[in-house]
């Protein structure tokens, strides 16, 4: 054997056979077929080397070399041949086949290092195998044991399949099942031209890919339907060949029987007619086989794009909380609060933060959902919360600036894992306050107060204050500007009628009302100097007087006899009737509210003197004058 004349090959390892991941003892039928047809590519060169038969690969015969593979498994058989085992598989099966078995190493895991293992494995039983060379009869379909150069099984088709058993605890061995049964006995169709391309599964959402996948899946469905169509017609034209080929056997019968020239003749064009009609028949019987053949590849390519389609419209429905699980931080607009806020806003993404719904129905589509799962790009809708609002609103109480965890909200429902934003929350000092609480905002613009210094000169018939302006002034400033004491500038003969008063600017100009008093109102006993009212009625003024004989002595009003009159009190030296109490509000206009006193008699007059007091500060509003405007 050493010294014929064989072919050889040599192994060349494949960088993507590399990165296919295989587990030998458990691999897919579609991993099956593609080792048998590695086999039959490097085997085949052999055969035909010795006149033998080409393997192909069939369904049915890598079914059937898995089901050897099974066999050893049940019956617990990790070397050798397992011949009561195979006798069980050749039974359930009914059709004889061989078989050639090698050990194989139990550390492979992907592809190239189990294609090289086979690769040896051939070499040995092939070129290595004395000294009966059983291997080599087997695989070359050699028949004669000792003349390993002439004779050749003479099966019309030959089959092969190759499989695997055992485990990496226990040893595992590859099995190489020759059968030689029609292709019809066999369950399936010869895998001709086997296209070794290997759909990888993904889980991508490609909307694009879909469409192609479903077109192609539809040119092969016409493809079958044209073959089917092709094979009908072949079906036909055979049908009517048979016909002829019968009416041309019935008259080469009439014909044999006469003895004539003539019918010798006519038997003679009879046989070269027959000799046609079944060069015929055998065109058209291979014809058809080549059609069903086409249709077979035709199916087989259907049921692949089938199998294609289905993946991509499973990974359609895929979430979109796996579809997208990054996050760049840079897409999340940060949060401004002010130290002490309680209601903190949810985080948002900015606007080039999202996969524009439009391109979902262009080719570029499918780029826009590869280049989501890593820069970023969301779905509209997507929305931002706080994983921890706890943490947030702590960090809130206090100035600074804080990193923090969000989660990611699709339009599908679903969420993703938290991510860390740094520096996504940001935290402004409270501004300060002023005296009062209120607080005051920051700002450069400036404002005016502007102040009405009014004198009282007298009271109406209801004792409603009658007053006259006397001057005003304007201050300008910063709002929280306070005025003091010494910027103020009482008009000529008045003095304020409080003194300590200051003035605040405040967030917007305004304007004030300040009582004054005249520098010269006369006060004491001077009997000469009797107080009055005055009414003022469509613009006049009319002097309104106290009861005869009243008077003012020592700060009351008394009548002729010195009791104390009720109903009236002292205010600036001047008689003042208790029905109205006059008060100046926070912005120094002036609101009358009615409250006369009870009619007491003299025993009451400590008592009028007090509410007199309390009614003078509420008129003039100078328990307010003192507090901050803001």
């Amino acid at each position: 054997m050493a010294g014929q004349n064989y072919m050889k090959f040599k192994y060349v390892h494949s960088a993507q056979d590399k990165q296919e991941a295989v587990d030998p003892a458990h691999l897919t039928n579609q991993q099956r077929i593609e080792i048998s047809q590695f086999v039959i590519d490097l085997l085949n060169p052999l055969r035909e080397k010795i006149g033998a038969q080409p393997f192909v690969v069939s369904q049915g015969s890598v079914d059937l070399a898995q089901a050897v593979a099974d066999q050893y498994n049940a019956d617990h058989v990790y070397s050798g041949h397992d011949y009561t085992g195979l006798n069980k598989v050749e039974v359930a099966n009914a059709r004889a086949f061989r078989e050639a078995v090698e050990g194989l190493d139990t550390s492979i895991n992907n592809m190239d290092d189990l294609k090289a293992a086979i690769f040896s494995a051939i070499d040995d039983m092939i070129f290595h195998d004395t000294p009966d060379w059983g291997h080599a009869r087997t695989l070359l379909g050699l028949l004669n044991d000792t003349d390993l150069n002439n004779e050749s099984d003479p099966a019309t088709q030959s089959y092969l399949g190759m499989s695997v058993s055992g485990d990496a605890t226990n040893g595992m061995m590859i099995h190489f099942i020759p059968t030689y049964d029609d292709v019809d006995e066999l369950e399936g169709t010869p895998a001709h031209a086997f296209d070794k391309t290997v759909i990888k599964e993904t889980k991508q959402d490609n909307t694009a890919a879909i469409k192609a996948a479903q077109a192609k899946l539809d040119q092969a469905n016409t493809d079958v339907t044209n073959a089917q169509q092709s094979k009908k017609g072949a079906d036909d034209q055979l049908t009517q060949a048979q016909a002829e080929l019968q009416a041309a056997e019935q008259s080469l019968v009439a014909v044999k029987t006469s003895a004539s020239a003539k019918t010798a003749q006519r038997v003679s064009d009879a046989k070269g007619r027959v000799t046609d009609l079944q060069g015929q028949v055998t065109g058209l019987k291979g014809a058809i086989e080549k059609t069903n053949q086409t249709i077979a590849a035709a199916q087989a390519q259907l049921n692949q794009d089938k199998q294609k389609l289905a993946e991509l419209q499973k990974s359609q429905a895929q979430p979109d909380n796996e579809k997208y699980t990054n996050l760049d931080p840079s897409l999340v607009v940060k949060v401004n609060v002010t130290a002490g806020d309680t209601t903190i806003p949810a985080p948002t993404l900015s606007a080039d933060a999202y996969i524009k719904s439009s391109d979902n129905s262009t080719a570029s589509a499918a780029m826009f959902m590869v280049l989501a799962q890593t820069n970023g790009t969301y779905p509209e809708g997507t929305k931002v919360e706080w994983a921890d609002p706890a943490k947030v609103q702590r960090d809130a109480q206090t100035a600074g600036t804080y990193d923090e965890a969000v989660i990611l909200d699709f339009p599908d429902g679903t969420k993703s894992k938290a991510f860390n934003v740094p520096g996504v929350l940001v935290v402004a000092a409270k501004p300060s306050t002023g005296d009062d609480g209120h607080q005051t905002t920051p700002t450069d613009a400036s404002h005016t107060l502007t102040v009405h210094y009014f004198e009282t000169v007298g009271y109406q018939a209801d004792g409603k204050e009658i007053k006259r302006e006397v001057g005003s002034q304007t201050f300008t400033g910063k709002p929280g500007d306070v005025i003091s004491t010494d910027q103020i500038n009482v008009p000529a003969g008045y003095k304020l009628a409080m003194d300590g008063v200051t003035y605040t600017i405040g967030d917007k100009d305004s304007t004030l009302e300040q009582p004054v008093i005249s520098v010269n109102t006369p006060s004491g006993d001077d009997s000469h100097n009797q107080p009055s009212t005055n009414n003022q009625t469509g613009g006049q003024t009319t002097n309104v007087q106290l009861p005869a004989g009243a008077k003012v002595v020592n700060g009351r009003v008394v009548d002729a006899n010195g009791n104390v009159l009720s109903g009236w009190t002292v205010v600036n030296g001047q008689a003042v009737r208790n029905e109205n109490a006059v008060a100046v509000n926070a912005d120094g206009q002036a609101t009358a509210s009615a409250k006369r006193l009870p009619q007491t008699g003299s025993n009451d007059s400590l008592a009028l003197a007090g509410l007199g007091a309390a009614s003078l500060l509420g008129m003039f509003g100078l328990a307010g004058l003192n507090k901050k405007r803001g």
